[in-house]
């Protein structure tokens, strides 16, 4: 078995999957992709805690390390290999929520389950916005929320008193991190042909948790 490496196993899946249909595709095909490079052991959907509903993407019970993914897009359309792939448009707040918010859990798993030792938070995205540097008149009610290139984000995050119920709802909480993390983004695979301007270009972002 190789040391587990979380940026070799997606160098080597991009060769192949450079592009995925949902969240769901991407998280098989990883798991896929650990167990053909490492041949350790997977579990998809793993409950951390008995005792509770939370399940985690990806689980590697020989090392102790969760993975949790994320796989928000820019609205395009990608043909690969004769595969068509059509990507609808989310919004980037939540995006960014949902990812700090795994991150989130990620710290507590580590903390509180003994057999957990390491914890992996995974965003892949075509969406620029994403990874670039906000301007400094930023106002958006989840501008707390940024994950851009070198960003650090802040012990504590919360949406902006402007935020309508509807814009948070179901993600009221403030994100609350115990550690201190650094956004470095890299490429993930070649530059894909769209039917619109950019938006060919993946990228992801991977933030590792210790115990």
């Amino acid at each position: 078995m190789t040391p587990f490496d979380i940026h070799s196993l997606l160098a080597g899946l991009a060769e192949r999957r450079p592009v995925f249909h949902s969240e769901a595709d991407f998280q098989f095909a990883l798991a896929w992709e650990i167990r053909e490079q490492t041949g350790r052991d997977v579990r998809l959907e793993y409950p951390p805690c008995p005792n509770e509903r939370m399940r985690v993407d990806i689980w590697l019970p020989d090392i102790g390390t969760a993975i949790e993914l994320k796989y928000p897009l820019r609205e395009r359309r990608f043909e690969w290999q004769g595969e068509l792939f059509v990507h609808s448009e989310g919004a980037r707040d939540i995006d960014c929520y949902d990812f700090l918010k795994d991150l989130m859990r990620l710290e507590r798993i580590t903390a509180e389950v003994r057999r957990a030792c390491t914890g992996i938070a995974v965003l892949l995205t075509n969406d620029w916005q994403h990874w670039k540097p906000p301007k400094p008149s930023d106002t958006t009610i989840g501008a707390e929320f940024r994950v851009h290139e070198g960003h650090e984000p802040p012990e504590k995050m919360c949406w902006s008193p402007k935020a309508s119920p509807g814009s948070s709802a179901t993600r009221e909480s403030p994100i609350v991190l115990s550690g201190s993390y650094r956004c470095h983004w890299r490429n993930y695979g070649p530059l894909l042909k769209a039917d619109r301007p950019r938006g060919g270009q993946f990228r992801y972002l991977a933030i590792e948790v210790r115990r």
